[in-house]
């Protein structure tokens, strides 16, 4: 009898180490209440609004096209900086249908609502609650003109995906699929599916793109660069 104890005991501590090893960071107490807090995600937002001031009025007095281009381009290398900071703070944030946080780790949110505040943490002046609520290609189409959309259809592979990314440029995009939404961040060979899950582990979750069940059995595909859009550029300076 005491062997069997001792035998489920060892049964019970192992499967404990195996889930803890297996659960990400981002679902463990310390991740917000330590590591990622509100109140260092605050910080960060006042820190980017500062340097959204600063590019605007180097924007404002620029003499010349060409100067105000450089701007631009600095703006869009500066939002992708942004972004890099804000997304740790949302891994792990609960995912539901209906969600609609505005604080990481708080409370829950949906896959559009996701996206879109986002966005507004970039600065960008949105109606979030009526973006959010959009077919996700009719969602796209409000931050990147039509010329620059690129759509897949007939359940193209993730190697198709993959190449189109790359052809298009490093950055950060905006990705529809079926029924669902969400980021895409490439940084060279590695690209990122960044999105609120409604699926296991039913939360935002980064994961590179091939690992992703959710792009894989999407039929339909619908993308568009931010990051050097020319609606998200001039929303940024506030000239939209």
């Amino acid at each position: 009898m005491k062997k069997c104890i001792f035998i489920v005991s060892i049964i019970v501590v192992l499967f404990g180490v195996l889930m803890l090893v297996m659960t990400p960071d981002y679902r463990m107490p310390w991740y917000h209440n330590v590591q990622f807090t509100e109140a260092k995600y605050n910080q960060e937002l006042d820190k980017q609004e500062l340097k959204q001031t600063e590019l605007q009025a180097a924007w404002k007095a620029a003499r010349t096209q060409s100067e105000a281009k450089i701007i631009e381009q600095k703006i869009s290398v500066q939002l992708l900086k942004n972004v890099d900071e804000l997304i740790p703070f949302w891994l792990g944030t609960d995912y539901d249908f209906y969600g609609t946080s505005t604080t990481p780790g708080d409370g829950k949110i949906a896959c559009g609502y996701f996206v879109t505040i986002i966005l507004k943490h970039l600065q960008i002046d949105i109606d979030r609650a009526r973006l959010s609520q959009l077919p996700s290609e009719d969602m796209i189409k409000e931050f990147a003109t039509s010329d620059k959309i690129i759509r897949q259809s007939n359940h193209q592979s993730i190697e198709n995906l993959r190449n189109a990314l790359v052809k298009n440029g490093g950055g950060l995009y905006c990705i529809g699929l079926d029924t669902h939404t969400g980021l895409v961040r490439v940084k060279g060979n590695d690209i990122r599916f960044i999105h609120a899950s409604g699926r296991y582990p039913w939360c935002v979750v980064s994961e590179k793109i091939e690992k992703s069940k959710t792009l894989r059995e999407s039929k339909y595909k619908v993308f568009a660069r931010l990051d050097n859009s020319q609606i998200i550029i001039d929303n940024y300076l506030d000239i939209h």
